[in-house]
């Protein structure tokens, strides 16, 4: 069965991140999904993550640790030695759901007519759980309205790979907005409303811990699409505003109307939800020998 299934390769950067990175790790393993390539990238972490990582070496393609150029480069140092038909990158304090890999496998190798996926996800702040909309991912959205989708959830094929060339090392921030706005003007996503993972918010994330990161980060991505949307003429970029913003509107208010009932449930019965999900993550999922009780999704 195994190898009627597309090779996926995953590849965790990561840098002292010690207190999440086993969960990382488990919600990848935990997939259970038997074609997997697992890559951990460690940028010569002396928090105790190597330890961690050797206690499941058995299980892994590769890892090295070893100080590198930054996040960027360490997620291009993984991608190439990945041989996968799927690619994709989980940070290190994000976590996988069940069924992602299933799904992107589906999708992307059984279906066809995508050449990546991009989902919903899970905020996660202390104890309760957000659920976020993907905005529309074209051409269009990434450019002009400087939307990208939410990266934990994103698989795309080794052919998208080979002709992006992997990451912009020289953006330390943002980087993953760069990508996908290339990906996206030459490729073809296609929305998996079910979420495929989690982000996880926290003190020491690289753009809240770092001063000024947020603005840092938001200036960038601004800066990249200016540079990208000036190679354009005024027709071309008049009519990519347009085109950008009205589709940005268009499916989001559709996205949200699926979802209805969720939003008209009291806030009481909303946070119980919330509080609900985290729980079943941290007692079913991110352990050794995970239940496979279906996530209490909303």
């Amino acid at each position: 069965m195994a190898q009627q299934l597309p090779l996926i390769s995953i590849v965790t950067p990561s840098y002292n991140q010690a207190q999440f990175l086993e969960q990382t790790i488990l919600s990848v393993l935990n997939q259970d999904y038997p074609n997997l390539e697992y890559i951990i990238i460690d940028g010569g972490s002396k928090d105790g993550s190597v330890d961690i990582i050797r206690k499941y070496a058995d299980r892994l393609a590769y890892w090295v640790s070893e100080p590198d150029g930054g996040h960027p480069q360490g997620i291009n140092k993984g991608f190439a030695r990945a041989t996968g038909d799927i690619f994709a990158w989980i940070n290190s304090d994000d976590i996988y759901l069940p069924g992602a890999f299933e799904i992107a496998a589906e999708e992307l190798a059984c279906k066809g007519g995508a050449d990546f996926i991009y989902s919903d996800n899970i905020s996660l702040v202390g104890s309760l759980a957000y659920r976020g909309i993907a905005p529309a991912i074209t051409k269009y959205t990434t450019l002009y309205c400087e939307v990208n989708p939410w990266q934990e959830t994103c698989f795309w094929t080794r052919r998208v790979h080979k002709s992006l060339g992997g990451l912009t090392e020289s953006y330390q921030y943002a980087p993953d907005y760069d990508f996908f706005m290339r990906m996206s003007s030459q490729f073809r996503g296609r929305y998996i409303s079910r979420p495929l993972a989690c982000f996880r918010r926290h003190g020491s994330n690289k753009v809240e811990h770092v001063a000024d990161g947020v603005n840092i980060f938001v200036k960038t991505r601004r800066e990249m699409a200016r540079n990208a949307r000036f190679q354009k003429s005024l027709l071309q970029r008049l009519w990519g505003y347009a085109n950008g913003y009205s589709v940005l509107a268009l499916v989001y208010v559709v996205r949200m109307a699926r979802r209805w009932r969720s939003l008209l449930t009291p806030k009481a019965e909303r946070e119980r939800k919330r509080r609900e999900f985290v729980e079943w993550l941290y007692r079913d999922w991110l352990v050794p020998s995970p239940k496979r009780t279906p996530p209490p999704l909303w």
